[in-house]
């Protein structure tokens, strides 16, 4: 499995990737949406999301995303007040976790996600 991470925190990122890793599970770290111009999103298994990226909002990102994939998106991040997890679901994304958040029930939603996908696919 390959799961490309879109967060500007390095220390999340580092912390999820170097857990991921150990789950056998590669990991590439983007700290921004215009990092992914160029990127086949078909390359990947599933995108991690932060909401508040230093050059746009991941609602946005999901949003254009949609129009052309339907790879698995859980959307990381520490809006967690209602409107934004309703919004987050409400666009396509699936799953919504709120930080902090356990590097082990991430893995285990990722691992809900995938098998979700497995089955449709």
């Amino acid at each position: 499995m390959k799961i490309l991470m879109i967060e500007d925190d390095s220390t999340i990122a580092f912390a999820v990737k170097t857990y991921l890793n150990k789950q056998n599970i590669e990991t590439v770290i983007y700290k921004s949406i215009s990092q992914t111009e160029n990127t086949n999103f078909n390359n990947f298994d599933l995108i991690l999301l932060d909401v508040n990226l230093p050059d746009g909002s991941g609602f946005d990102f999901l949003k254009w995303l949609r129009e052309f994939s339907d790879l698995p998106v859980i959307m990381l991040t520490v809006k967690d007040e209602d409107e934004y997890v309703i919004k987050g679901l409400s666009q396509g994304a699936d799953d919504y976790i709120t930080k902090p958040f356990s590097l082990p029930v991430l893995k285990a939603r990722i691992d809900n996600v995938f098998s979700r996908k497995i089955k449709k696919g």
